[in-house]
């Protein structure tokens, strides 16, 4: 009898962990485009969530018709765990659509889930056409030289300036002017 209560002693631990994990919660897909004097030159997209434990996370995401897979660390930005950007090619265009999840921890636990892909229709050729400019990135040469909330004062010798927007979906377009 005492070997039996010891070993249910010992085991009885062991069941509960198995129990234990992470739950996930604002999970989402939101895109980027880059724009360069109306043209797109990039575009990528990035994986976000919360997650009920601070942990080491791997992400493996499949786009909607199974075609495409992405896997990417996933790196803590205040309380949100975000992907790398997870692009094709730099002009590639990513299908919308509901794309398959999977986020993993150190520990092998696993949680899995889908999240849809969409992009506000149609996307603005200029940071200035149906969204209003958040902020700027004011360049001479390759160099930045200015970031503020008010595009309409550059520094001189601004030769380009990237205006970003964030629609309401949160997906961001990043238009670069050449002056």
């Amino acid at each position: 009898m005492r070997k039996l209560l010891f070993l249910i002693l010992i085991i009885l631990p062991l069941i509960s962990c198995e129990g234990e994990g992470f739950s996930a919660e604002n999970v989402r897909l939101f895109h980027e485009a880059e724009f360069t004097d109306g043209v797109k030159t990039s575009e990528a997209m990035y994986f976000s969530l919360t997650l009920s434990a601070d942990d080491r996370y791997e992400l493996k995401l499949t786009s909607p018709d199974g075609s495409l897979s992405f896997t990417s660390s996933l790196k803590k930005d205040g309380a949100y765990y975000e992907s790398e950007a997870l692009k094709i090619t730099s002009y590639s265009a990513l299908p919308e659509g509901e794309y398959s999840y999977s986020v993993i921890n150190e520990r092998g636990e696993e949680i899995r889930g889908s999240v849809v892909l969409d992009y506000p229709t149609p996307y603005p050729a200029s940071g200035t056409d149906d969204e209003t400019v958040s902020s700027y990135r004011a360049y001479i040469g390759p160099d930045l030289i200015a970031e503020g909330h008010d595009p309409s004062i550059l520094p001189e010798g601004t030769d380009r300036v990237t205006l970003i927007t964030t629609d309401s979906r949160q997906n961001r377009v990043l238009t670069t002017i050449s002056i």
